[in-house]
């Protein structure tokens, strides 16, 4: 044996070397950092949505959208609720000595509210007038300077600005370098705020998310919207429904059987902390086909949405005890299921 390893000793160091080099570009490979910061690990993650347990069958015949191979996945390490204190106490002492509650309601006055949830990280403040802030919106630049402001929102895209009789409605998405960021609770947009006819908010409901919130993880492939959709129980979330005026002459319980889809694009949607990430997101719009408890059918414009993110890298969310949307008195917005 020691004859063996004097004669062929330089062979085995030079093998044992060459096998050391190659488990460490190995290793190296894995944990690779793209130029601009993410992981090319590719570790899966958590789905965002459970499996669905109603069957829905999804059509996407009539939308088409072109999506690169892979996107960036970010995490988000909080909710900027220094910022929201800030903001509120311009108008309403929130004192908040200790941790924010698992869901934050106080009443500043007669029907007027501030809600804040730490699952999903938005912030509604409601008001029978006005919200009582030194501050006018009466463009959408208005609402740009606004944000920046009170929130440290440096880049925002408007998506949809509605005039009615005596008030205007802006709803837009944030903006992190080209990454176009909202929320799957505010149907896809990142803030919605209405102001009267003389500039003063009324209402607003926004995602607590600044750049400073956000951790640059890793870049995972995606999948066709059309490869998604043919498990009509692939994980889903519906945004909120507008449903035909006849159904809320007897309103009742409901689930959805059908969707067809008539918009789509792709984007980073937050959903909740229990995820924690921010995902490319399939954002459908489109009509959906529901039946109620009664046995009545009705149509519905909503939005639905499907990660993007091919399934291979998604890991199967089940909501249990230990999950946060099992948390009793916690809602989703959107279709009010069986």
């Amino acid at each position: 044996m020691k004859e063996f390893f004097n004669k062929y000793k330089i062979y085995i160091i030079v093998g044992v070397i060459l096998l050391t080099i190659l488990l460490v570009l190995l290793l190296l490979s894995k944990e690779e950092v793209t130029q601009d910061g993410y992981l090319n690990a590719e570790e899966k993650i958590q789905s965002p949505y459970p499996i669905d347990e109603e069957e829905i069958s999804v059509d996407v015949s009539k939308i088409k959208i072109d999506v690169p191979k892979e996107e960036r996945i970010l995490k988000v390490s909080e909710f900027d609720t220094d910022k929201m204190i800030s903001f509120v106490n311009n108008f309403y002492n929130l004192n908040l000595d200790a941790e924010i509650p698992k869901y934050l309601s106080i009443p500043y006055k007669e029907n007027s509210f501030i809600l804040f949830s730490p699952i999903t990280g938005v912030l509604t403040i409601t008001s029978t007038d006005t919200i009582p802030i030194d501050f006018k919106i009466l463009s959408e630049e208005d609402v740009k300077i606004f944000l920046s402001e009170y929130f440290d929102i440096d880049s925002i895209e408007l998506k949809e600005t509605s005039k009615e009789s005596e008030k205007t409605e802006y709803k837009g998405v944030y903006v992190f370098d080209d990454i176009k960021a909202g929320s799957s609770y505010l149907d896809g947009y990142a803030f919605v705020i209405t102001a009267n006819s003389k500039g003063f908010i009324t209402q607003l409901s926004l995602l607590l998310l600044d750049r400073s919130n956000l951790i640059k993880y890793e870049y995972l492939p995606l999948a066709p919207i059309d490869k998604l959709v043919v498990n009509s129980k692939y994980p889903k979330r519906l945004g909120s429904s507008i449903i035909e005026d006849r159904f809320y002459q007897n309103p009742a319980k409901y689930s959805m059987k059908e969707y067809i889809a008539n918009d789509i694009q792709l984007m980073h949607i937050f959903n909740d902390s229990g995820n924690g990430l921010l995902l490319p997101t399939y954002v459908l719009t489109g009509d959906g086909r529901i039946v109620a408890v009664t046995g009545d059918t009705y149509w519905t414009k909503t939005k639905m949405f499907i990660c993007a993110v091919d399934p291979s890298y998604l890991i199967t969310r089940i909501i249990d005890e230990n999950d946060v949307l099992y948390e009793e008195g916690f809602e989703e917005e959107g279709a009010a299921p069986y």
